[in-house]
């Protein structure tokens, strides 16, 4: 996401960029070498339609546009917008929201050159650090289709076919859906490779219970291997981008695939439900590790986790997996049997 913030002196207009260290004050990056090409051009245009339109950047205390987020669909190259706005209902965009998406994709127009889809996320003037409100209710498509489509096994034109994946017993043609309102990993390229190489510590037919799954990225590719999947996720949004790609799954795959469930529950309500029964348990929890509850019964072995063999753990955050490692190990009731590194973000360490 790039914040976008207005200069106090433009009477109209939007800076977008990124925030300087330590400050609310918006440094433009428009040549940004780590951003792909498609979200410099979006941020550019975005800016340019905001001066058409007569848009101000919010400024802490007053202005329209208060964030801009842009997602890359790999295959087409369009943009995914969304527009954080300043205010909390459709009526109360008036009438600078509709001026400003009409700048951007005029309604007349199917398709755009540049856009997949815009939305928008009435934020409201509320105070805080939150960069979008989370219900669901708050979120509306304004054009384009709903979900961005993401190959996970992606490979570009000139690579030769990737084997590991079939290899490893995955669906190598596993397509995902993403909305703005769910969870995207930012490299997906890298984020693939770790579904590859944890495949092979997941038996074959297999009932495989995966929490904080998002929108099933890992226990869908695993799914023609499994004798059943059953995945949980907090975000109730994550379940319908689920269900569509799954439903992509059996229409390609016919009656050889094992059933697949997905549950809009918290973690611990999850194992509960999700947990007896199952042989592995993945977990793939936010940088803050998994939640206090869930791990005490992890390391206690309660009857909820009594059938689990193995436990599959993907972080994001190296200082609470230690802690979390040193809890589930503690007394023994796991044991560390494997360990691998991956760099998702290279040149940013």
């Amino acid at each position: 996401p790039s914040p976008a913030l207005g200069d106090k002196s433009w009477q109209r207009g939007a800076r977008l960029g990124l925030y300087r260290g330590g400050t609310h004050e918006v440094e433009r990056i428009p040549e940004c070498q780590v951003h792909a090409a498609a979200v410099n051009a979006a941020a550019l245009a975005v800016e340019a339609a905001c001066l058409e339109a007569g848009v101000r950047g919010f400024d802490q205390r007053e202005g329209e546009l208060r964030y801009a987020q842009f997602s890359v669909e790999r295959r087409s190259g369009l943009v995914a917008l969304t527009l954080v706005w300043n205010a909390d209902s459709p009526k109360a965009s008036m009438p600078e929201l509709p001026r400003l998406v009409s700048t951007l994709w005029p309604a007349s127009r199917e398709r755009h050159e540049l856009w997949h889809s815009i939305w928008v996320n009435y934020r409201g003037p509320g105070g805080g650090n939150a960069i979008v409100a989370t219900d669901a209710r708050k979120w509306e498509r304004l054009r384009g289709p709903r979900y961005v489509k993401e190959p996970l096994f992606l490979r570009g034109a000139d690579e030769p076919p990737n084997e590991k994946p079939l290899d490893a017993g995955l669906d190598a043609d596993l397509v995902l859906r993403f909305t703005p309102l769910v969870f995207r990993q930012a490299n997906l390229r890298a984020f693939a490779t770790i579904v590859a190489d944890l495949a092979p510590f997941v038996p074959t037919d297999a009932v495989l219970c995966e929490l904080y799954a998002g929108v099933g990225a890992i226990g869908l590719a695993l799914r023609p291997k499994l004798a059943e999947l059953r995945c949980a996720d907090d975000n109730p949004n994550a379940e319908a981008c689920f269900g569509a790609a799954a439903a992509d799954q059996d229409r390609r795959f016919g009656q050889a695939l094992p059933p697949a469930t997905f549950m809009s529950l918290d973690a611990l309500e999850a194992v509960s439900l999700l947990g007896p029964g199952a042989d592995v348990l993945l977990v793939d929890p936010p940088r803050r590790g998994l939640d206090p509850a869930l791990l005490a019964t992890l390391r206690d072995k309660t009857d909820l986790c009594a059938s689990i063999t193995r436990l599959i753990y993907v972080s994001c955050g190296f200082d609470a997996f230690e802690r979390d490692l040193a809890d589930l190990t503690l007394g023994h009731a796991w044991h560390l049997a494997h360990a691998q590194a991956h760099l998702l973000f290279p040149g940013s360490d």
